[in-house]
């Protein structure tokens, strides 16, 4: 995809738009190669070419300027950051609820004891993780036995949810979100393929 020759005006090789310009100058040049590659699409490949040039950039102007990538995106906007933990039970989603929930507990508890005081849970069930072969109640049910669970090890634990694209339509997505509304999620990540983010406003998705 990087590679590719450029064939007309919109339909421009990645390379030849990068290639010699100014790294200090990232944001522009990304500007040039999403407009010069119009032709190419807007989703997969493309997205994941266009942020490994990005990235790119942006590590050879640091390379240049000898500054952290924190101040070239323009600096500090806080002082104070909040890291959490996956608590990732492993291959064990076709096991019961109640397994998944024992190991997610250990890995909670061990997060707690080293410092950490949020953590983030992947709501993975079933081999293809198929919505359709788990029940809402199931995946309501699960958060809001993490949230039980959390309140048990430690007070004030944030806690948000993986749902490995588990949707396939806003409707069917923002219909179940709503429902975890009460369990204090404090984000939901993937709750939907990436390339319909609509009708979910309301929620941080990530």
């Amino acid at each position: 995809m990087i590679n590719q020759e450029t064939i007309h005006f919109w339909t421009q090789g990645i390379a030849d738009i990068v290639v010699a310009t100014d790294p200090l100058e990232a944001k522009a040049t990304y500007d040039r190669v999403y407009q010069g590659s119009f032709y190419h699409g807007r989703s997969r490949t493309l997205v994941q070419a266009l942020s490994a040039v990005h990235m790119a950039l942006y590590y050879l102007a640091w390379k240049q300027m000898g500054v952290t990538v924190y101040k070239l995106l323009g600096s500090a906007r806080t002082q104070h950051i909040r890291p959490y933990v996956t608590l990732y039970p492993g291959d064990i989603y076709d096991d019961s609820v109640q397994t998944i929930l024992a190991e997610t507990r250990r890995q909670a508890e061990r997060a707690v004891d080293q410092g950490l005081r949020a953590v983030k849970v992947p709501v993975l069930f079933g081999a293809e993780n198929d919505p359709g072969g788990v029940s809402d109640r199931t995946i309501v049910g699960f958060i809001e036995d993490c949230r039980e669970m959390l309140d048990e090890i430690a007070p004030d634990l944030v806690l948000a949810a993986d749902f490995g694209y588990c949707w396939w339509d806003w409707q069917a997505a923002a219909w179940r979100l709503k429902r975890l509304e009460d369990y204090d999620v404090y984000f939901a990540e993937a709750p939907l393929r990436h390339d319909d983010l609509r009708g979910t406003r309301g929620w941080r998705l990530y």
